[in-house]
C-alpha cells in the first residue's frame, strides 16, 4: 500500500506506521494491539491500558501504556512506556500480552492517588480477576516509592463493591476517621432468607448509605436500558421504603455530595450515626486532600 492509499478516508492512523480501517470500532483492545504493532518485540500492555482490558476503572487517557523488555527503548506519540524493577509477568487477555492484574495494580500506583487506586483495585476484584490479598502480596514485593502507596491502597480494597462511587464514598468516610461501613451488606430474615442488600451499612445501628447514580435527580427522564430505567427507579424507592419500615435510616448520596460538598456529607453521616447512639466524629483531615469539594469563586 502506498502513502496515498493510507491517506484515503478508508483508513485511520492509530500510531506512526500503524493504520486501521475507518469503519473499525476504536476499542481499548484495538488501540493496545496497534501500540504493540509499533513497539519492539516483547512489549506488554500495562498500566491504565491493561486495567481497562481487565475491566478496571481508571481515569481516561489519550495514550496507550506499554512496558518494554529491559534495555528496549521507543518513542512514539500516543504510547507511554513504563519501567519497573520487578520481573515482567504477563498473561494473555483478548489475545494480547498483558500484565497480570496484580502487576497492573502496581503500575497504576505510579500515576493514581490513593482513592483512585482503591477504586481501581475494587473494580479488579469485582471482576473476579484478583483479590485484595493478592494485590497486597504483590505490593510487598515492590521497592519503589509507589509500592508503599500500593500496599496502603490494597489494605482498603474490598470485595463486593458495585461501583466506583461506592468506593469513593467509603474512602471519604474512612479518611475522615469514621468507622468503616460494611460493604455489600446483606440483610436476612429470621429464617435466614435474603431480604435486601445495602451498598454500605453500619449494621449495629441500622444505618445504610446508598449511592444514587442519577435516576432520582429532578427532571431525570427514565429511559429503558439506561441507568435511568424506570423499573430500577421504582425498585429502589420500594427497597428504601421497606428498609425504613424495618427501622433502618437511609442516607442517599448523589455525585455532588462527593465532588462538591464532601464536608456537608460527612456532617450528615456523623449526625445520623450520633442519633443512632454511635460515638462518631471526624477525627482526621486527610479526606480533604482527595475530596477538596467546591472551589471558592
Amino acid at each position: 500500500m502506498t502513502d496515498l492509499d493510507l491517506r484515503h478516508s478508508r483508513y485511520v492512523r492509530l500510531f506512526q506506521g500503524v493504520y486501521v480501517g475507518s469503519d473499525v470500532p476504536r476499542t481499548t483492545a484495538l488501540l493496545a494491539a496497534g501500540a504493540l504493532a509499533a513497539a519492539p518485540v516483547g512489549a506488554v500492555v500495562a498500566g491504565h491500558s491493561a486495567a481497562r482490558l481487565w475491566g478496571g476503572v481508571v481515569p481516561d487517557s489519550a495514550d496507550v501504556t506499554l512496558r518494554l523488555a529491559p534495555g528496549q527503548r521507543m518513542r512514539v506519540r500516543g504510547i507511554r512506556v513504563l519501567r519497573r524493577e520487578l520481573p515482567q509477568r504477563q498473561v494473555r487477555r483478548f489475545g494480547l500480552p498483558v500484565t497480570t492484574p496484580e502487576d497492573t495494580f502496581l503500575d497504576l500506583a505510579t500515576s493514581l492517588d490513593l482513592v483512585e487506586l482503591v477504586v481501581a483495585g475494587d473494580a479488579l476484584v469485582r471482576r473476579g480477576h484478583t483479590s485484595a490479598a493478592a494485590l497486597g502480596a504483590a505490593a510487598k514485593e515492590g521497592t519503589l516509592p509507589s509500592a508503599r502507596l500500593a500496599r496502603r491502597a490494597a489494605a482498603f480494597v474490598r470485595a463486593g463493591v458495585d461501583s466506583p462511587q461506592e468506593s469513593r464514598a467509603r474512602m471519604l468516610l474512612v479518611l475522615a476517621g469514621l468507622p468503616e461501613p460494611e460493604v455489600n451488606s446483606v440483610i436476612r430474615a429470621r429464617d435466614g432468607s435474603w431480604v435486601r442488600r445495602h451498598d454500605l451499612a453500619y449494621e449495629t445501628v441500622k444505618v445504610a448509605i446508598e449511592y444514587d447514580g442519577g435516576h432520582h435527580a429532578p427532571g431525570a427522564v427514565p429511559m429503558p436500558g439506561s441507568p435511568l430505567d424506570r423499573s430500577q427507579w421504582e425498585r429502589d424507592i420500594r427497597r428504601r421504603e421497606e428498609a425504613e419500615a424495618d427501622g433502618w435510616r437511609m442516607i442517599v448520596l448523589l455525585a455532588s455530595d462527593l465532588s462538591v460538598t464532601p464536608a456537608e456529607t460527612l456532617d450528615r453521616v456523623v449526625r445520623v450515626l450520633r442519633e443512632r447512639g454511635m460515638r462518631a466524629r471526624v477525627r482526621r483531615q486527610e479526606w480533604r486532600r482527595y475530596f477538596p469539594g467546591r472551589v471558592a469563586a
